[in-house]
């Protein structure tokens, strides 16, 4: 297992009184910061919402995608809160996620298109380049036109 920011945390599932289940964070944490504790509560308890509901969001992607491929919704919801209860796969799975979404937002920078113009622009001059160098030697095959290199 892999420890989140503040300390271990391991996935539970917990059923509720309807046909979903929830996912729950158990942590234990080390409180460095401070001796009594008290200033990293907040912070821990924003850290488990946020993963709370990235869980919470990835199990709806999930789930959509077990019903999209034709399954019902109440055994898509079983499966995938076996899978995530699985601490270790589901970890994985979740930092997989987190760094494709990282790619996907680092590609979305100005540098992307810049480079995809770039490029083409560059590839469009070399094409056009060797085609007026080849219809040069054709007009002045003994290199006496107005390039002398050429």
């Amino acid at each position: 297992r892999r420890g989140c920011i503040t300390g271990q945390a391991s996935y539970r599932r917990t059923p509720t009184p309807t046909s979903t289940t929830s996912i729950s964070f158990a942590s234990s944490t080390n409180t460095l910061d401070s001796p009594t504790g008290s200033g990293t509560v907040s912070d821990e308890d924003a850290l488990l919402a946020a993963q709370k509901l990235e869980v919470q969001e990835m199990r709806n992607e999930m789930v959509q995608k077990y019903v999209k491929a034709g399954k019902p919704r109440e055994d898509a919801e079983v499966e995938v809160d076996k899978f995530l209860s699985d601490p270790e796969r589901s970890e994985k799975y979740l930092d997989m996620r987190r760094y494709a979404k990282a790619q996907s937002d680092a590609m979305m920078g100005f540098e992307s298109p810049l480079f995809i113009f770039g490029g083409f622009f560059l590839g469009l001059m070399g094409t056009v380049g060797l085609n007026y160098v080849s219809a040069y030697k054709q007009i002045y095959p003994n290199h006496d036109g107005p390039i002398p290199f050429l």
